[in-house]
């Protein structure tokens, strides 16, 4: 019984889309990433930036590397690792490489609640 109440549970969770806050320091940005959309705001833009996720897939050879695109690309790149935001003692459980026009930002991300 406790088998089948545990696959329920399982089967329940894993059909709901991840996100993660992400945030990174020098330009200061954060965004949520989810398998629909990348939202970005960073400190010295006054608008949100939101890329339309079509494609989620795992890294070939390692499933702790995610990377979510729109229909021009890469959009971003999650990788489950120890990750330190430099600017505090927080320690965080994924890496991101957010993929703007203006260049590629580096941060950290925790799970949303």
């Amino acid at each position: 019984m406790k088998a089948i109440l545990l696959t329920l549970v399982v089967g329940l969770f894993s059909t709901q889309a991840l996100a993660f806050n992400c945030h990174g320091t020098e330009p200061f940005w954060g965004a949520e990433v989810t398998d629909s959309m990348v939202t970005l705001e960073a400190v010295d833009k006054p608008e949100k930036q939101t890329y339309q996720i079509k494609n989620v897939e795992a890294a070939i050879g390692t499933p702790n590397v995610t990377a979510y695109s729109d229909s021009r690309g890469p959009v971003a790149v999650v990788k489950q690792a120890s990750c330190s935001d430099g600017m505090s003692d927080d320690e965080f459980g994924q890496e991101v490489m957010i993929f703007t026009t203006d260049g590629v930002l580096y941060g950290c991300c925790g799970a949303a609640l």
